[in-house]
């Protein structure tokens, strides 16, 4: 739980109710959706977490298909995003770091 003043804060649950209402952009860092192309990606990263710290915990992922699941989001998605493009401000946007070596997890 989080202490936000004098109300406790169940992030889970509050995730969990706004990906109900569909306001997941309440969830997300508005730095992150100033990315062109970049909201379904996060709203799969989010349905990631999601099932991260689902209720039953056998039918939790293991991390090596968490890991698998987040290597074929930023296959499928790394095509759509540019490093570098200028905006109408004159400014260049910073991508944010995105491993491109494949990560070996000890089984």
């Amino acid at each position: 739980p989080l202490h936000v003043g004098e109300e406790v804060v169940h992030l889970v649950r509050w995730v969990n109710s706004v990906v109900r209402e569909e306001w997941t952009s309440e969830v997300f860092d508005l730095e992150l959706l100033r990315y062109p192309n970049i909201e379904e990606e996060m709203v799969e990263m989010l349905q990631i977490g999601m099932a991260c710290v689902g209720r039953i915990q056998d039918q939790r992922p293991k991390m090596d298909e968490v890991l698998r699941m987040v290597e074929e989001i930023h296959r499928g998605n790394s095509g759509n995003r540019l490093s570098t493009e200028s905006r109408s401000d004159g400014s260049t946007p910073i991508t944010p770091h995105v491993i491109e070596t494949p990560i070996s997890l000890p089984h």
